[in-house]
């Protein structure tokens, strides 16, 4: 059984699929669904070099659609670092040219990576929903007008 983002029940269809099509079902149409067109802080130090370039990547975008808040940089840090460690994963399962190996006792087995690589892509699947970092999961967000953009001071300030 797989775990399913909010909401729950079948994946929407995107509604940009949906307007390709003619919208046959006649489903209600998300006119308010994000669009990728604030200011974005530096990265956490804890962060790789790899996530650090997720971070300013996709980070900019979401909060170009007013989806990624200050209360979601922990959230938004653990998105960046899962999906750099699949992405680390599969380049070394990629140069190892296959995901079945000799162990020491010349028996075959499974790359270790192949579990990392699995668990970490979970991770970032998950977390790229909640963010509608996936056209089927766009359709359920809805965002308000974007904010004056916070300093670095404010984004970054706990305590």
């Amino acid at each position: 059984m797989t775990t399913r983002g909010p909401g729950g029940g079948r994946k929407p269809v995107p509604t940009a699929l949906k307007l390709l099509r003619g919208n046959p079902g006649k489903g209600p149409i998300n006119r308010e669904e994000p669009t990728f067109s604030m200011r974005l802080p530096t990265p956490p130090s804890e962060l790789t070099t790899r996530a650090k370039a997720i971070w300013r990547r996709d980070g900019k975008q979401l909060l170009e659609a007013g989806v990624l808040t200050r209360i979601d940089t922990a959230a938004f840090a653990a998105f960046c670092s899962s999906y750099a460690r699949w992405l680390d994963c599969q380049r070394e399962l990629t140069r190892a040219g296959s995901v079945i190996y000799k162990d020491g006792s010349g028996n075959y087995a499974l790359h270790p990576l192949l579990k990392v690589a699995r668990e970490a892509q979970a991770e970032f699947l998950r977390a790229a929903s909640e963010f509608g970092m996936t056209p089927a999961m766009r359709t359920r967000i809805r965002v308000g007008k974007a904010q004056e953009a916070p300093t670095d001071r404010e984004w970054w300030d706990v305590g």
